[in-house]
């Protein structure tokens, strides 16, 4: 990993990187990327709207993901987003050291020996 993990920002991390690889498919509302998490994740994972708003929110400051309001067929305006440019870097670069972070926590878990410098024992 480039850097310690931080576990106090585990789970803003985790939702930062669900939405993001959602967000690969299209153009989506904050309602269609909580349903298509939870849809891709076979139900496991379901973000409640009062978590995810405050991310994308977050997300869109960090010019990760853009939004616009669209007018809906005879609904209120919606938010989308869409996944910006560095946002798919980002996105790139975490998933390598999510990808290590899971390698080092199955060996963890499964016989005790870390193979990840960064986990101390």
């Amino acid at each position: 990993m480039s850097q310690p993990l931080d576990v106090q920002r585990l789970a803003r991390t985790l939702h930062e990187i669900l939405i993001r690889d959602t967000l690969r498919a299209g153009p989506m509302h904050g309602y269609m990327i909580a349903g298509g998490i939870k849809e891709r994740t076979g139900g496991h994972i379901n973000i409640r709207h009062g978590t995810l708003y405050p991310v994308l929110h977050h997300l869109e400051r960090q010019a990760l993901i853009a939004g616009s309001w669209v007018e809906g067929h005879g609904r209120r305006r919606r938010k989308v987003y869409i996944l910006a440019a560095a946002g798919w870097v980002y996105l790139k670069e975490r998933a390598v050291e999510w990808r290590e972070l899971q390698r080092c926590l199955v060996t963890l878990l499964s016989d005790g020996q870390s193979v990840c410098p960064a986990v101390e024992r």
